[in-house]
């Protein structure tokens, strides 16, 4: 009878092991009577326990009654049990969430030899803290500006996360102001919330050369003129800018000298009312005409009835050669770089920026914002870089030069 009894109650769990994701594992051994066997920390969310005992277990008295696991609030963890021998697994169904507490408890548990368990185990483990979001680096800005241009510092900067994926952030420099009145390199120095490195941008004030090319970039409407409306209610002089704009910094960092009729949004004759736009586009063929500019480069979206139409068309004036040579460029580069539809008009004779201007000029409906799908893209920072580059590339062309 002794020697049964001790027998009995010799049934117990020896030990929780927890296996890595790396095919390692850390041991959690347990005395016969021990109640809690602690808090494990920093465990991976799909990590699987092996529950060991010291006698092959009883499969039928397996099941979720008897070994659970718990969310810190008391929810049951759906999990899989499997039995093979002297050993259950635990696995989460799906994984644990981070940060998260969970409790084992195993109770009841028999052994083939209808053993029972001598007394209920229990262990805590803490789930480790998310970090694929964590910021993993900050690349150098590299930017270059002529002699008394103004350059503002970034508001944000974009960051390359641990999973890979990248996002701008709000960031802080070490100085507000800008000084580009001497020709010289400046560094500043920034920092990111949750981020242990400095930002550092490289800013290198060139002296401007005298001979460098004008071009004049209009972005076409503006304040009182929305333009076309598109399909989602987008505004066209929104759209025109921030693409003019873009143009106009890639233009600038490779030394062209860039003259726009407008750079906020904003009406080039705000004191004539009501408005009428006969004046504005006077204005912005005057301003291309007094800086002599190389080529004049208008940029518009475009819209139709039949919500269907869609790609891109790029007028100059007929009989202009320099004005055929760069129409044909940036229809090119904005067709094969957008995968965009080329649409064959070309006569820009009717329109007045063109029909006014002294030098060479073209005007670029970029797309339809009629057309669901392609405002959708105009409204994107990603799309509008394109249309941005494509242009340069245009103008990069006609002025030979590589980009």
């Amino acid at each position: 009878m002794l020697s049964n009894n001790i027998r009995k109650k010799s049934f117990v769990v020896l030990f929780l092991m927890l296996f890595m994701c790396i095919f390692s594992y850390k041991t959690v051994y347990a005395q016969s009577i021990t109640k809690d066997l602690g808090v494990k920390t920093n465990v991976d969310v799909d990590h699987s326990w092996d529950v060991r005992f010291n006698r092959n277990v009883d499969e039928s008295k397996v099941n979720k009654e008897n070994i659970k696991v718990t969310d810190s609030l008391g929810k049951e963890v759906e999990v899989k049990l499997a039995t093979q021998g002297k050993i259950v697994k635990i696995t989460p169904v799906n994984h644990y969430k981070y940060g998260e507490t969970y409790n084992i408890n195993v109770q009841n548990v028999k052994s083939t030899d209808k053993e029972e368990l001598s007394q209920s185990v229990h262990m805590k483990f803490t789930v480790k803290e998310d970090t694929s979001k964590d910021i993993k680096t900050i690349n150098d800005i590299n930017k270059t500006v002529y002699k008394d241009d103004k350059y503002t510092l970034p508001k944000t900067v974009q960051v390359v996360l641990n999973d890979g994926s990248k996002k701008s952030v709000q960031v802080t420099w070490n100085s507000k102001s800008v000084d580009t009145s001497t020709v010289r390199t400046h560094v500043y120095s920034g920092t990111v919330s949750g981020y242990n490195g400095k930002v550092k941008l490289i800013l290198s004030v060139k002296a401007r050369s005298k001979k460098a090319v004008t071009i004049c970039i209009d972005p076409g409407h503006g304040g009182r003129d929305s333009g076309a409306i598109g399909y989602s209610g987008t505004k066209e002089k929104d759209i025109n800018l921030a693409v003019a704009k873009k143009l106009g910094n890639t233009l600038e960092e490779r030394g062209i000298n860039v003259v726009y009729t407008r750079k906020s949004d904003i009406d080039l004759i705000p004191e004539i009312t009501p408005y009428d736009d006969a004046p504005d586009l006077r204005k912005r063929c005057d301003i291309s005409n007094e800086c002599k500019a190389k080529y004049t480069i208008s940029i518009h979206c475009n819209s139709y009835g039949d919500h269907d139409v869609n790609g891109t068309e790029t007028f100059y004036f007929p009989g202009s050669v320099e004005g055929q040579k760069l129409r044909r460029a940036v229809q090119k580069h904005i067709v094969e770089d957008l995968g965009n539809v080329y649409r064959v008009k070309y006569d820009g004779s009717h329109l007045y920026i063109i029909k006014h201007t002294k030098y060479p000029t073209i005007l670029t409906e970029l797309g339809f914002l009629s057309n669901p799908e392609e405002e959708k893209k105009l409204n994107t920072h990603s799309y509008q870089t394109k249309y941005a580059n494509a242009i340069a590339k245009g103008v990069f062309d006609v002025l030979n030069m590589s980009y």
